[in-house]
């Protein structure tokens, strides 16, 4: 069992391809999703009391990232909250990541693996990273393999049936996981 933490690097490479929307928005799978790439069904009751109402009216929108409304109001989520709540999350996925790699690994191949599990979920036996061919080849020994590697990432590029930006986040966090120190 592993007991490496995320760095700064990795907080920045998860916080950049989840971004950092301040109210609840629909994600490419269809799925509600606030703050830092977390669905809501995720966040705690003391969490979700944070969530406020605003109309929709007073509502920045970011880009194009429409939000969700709820009878002409949107959830919305303080800056403190957002951060509370990512640092929740991030340890979740550390603790995964620690627990299921069974072999050495780098720091960016950690940072790589624990934004891979932070996007795919940590899942069970049939999806997510527990059960991902990343993690079985990782532990029988291929975790420097670039062909391998680079392969399974890929098989992670559809959401919602459709491959969008997430060729591009597993064409990235595969770079990351490669990179040098």
């Amino acid at each position: 069992m592993l007991n490496m933490k995320l760095d700064q690097a990795g907080r920045d490479f998860i916080m950049k391809h989840e971004g950092d929307i301040p109210y609840e928005y629909f994600c490419q799978a269809k799925v509600p999703t606030i703050g830092i790439g977390v669905t809501t069904k995720n966040l705690t009751p003391e969490e979700l009391g944070k969530l406020k109402y605003i109309p929709l009216s007073e509502l920045k929108q970011i880009k194009n990232v429409p939000p969700v409304i709820f009878n002409g109001e949107v959830r919305t989520i303080d800056k403190d909250t957002i951060e509370s709540i990512f640092t929740r999350m991030v340890t979740t996925f550390e603790k995964a990541v620690n627990k299921h790699v069974k072999v050495p690994i780098t720091q960016n191949q950690f940072n790589a693996l624990v934004s891979f599990a932070y996007n795919v979920g940590i899942g069970n036996a049939k999806k997510g990273f527990r059960s991902s061919s990343l993690l079985k080849n990782i532990n029988k020994g291929q975790a420097n393999n670039t062909e391998v590697i680079t392969w399974c990432f890929n098989q992670w590029t559809k959401a919602g049936g459709k491959i969008g930006v997430l060729a591009k986040r597993r064409e990235q966090e595969t770079n990351f996981y490669f990179k040098e120190a």
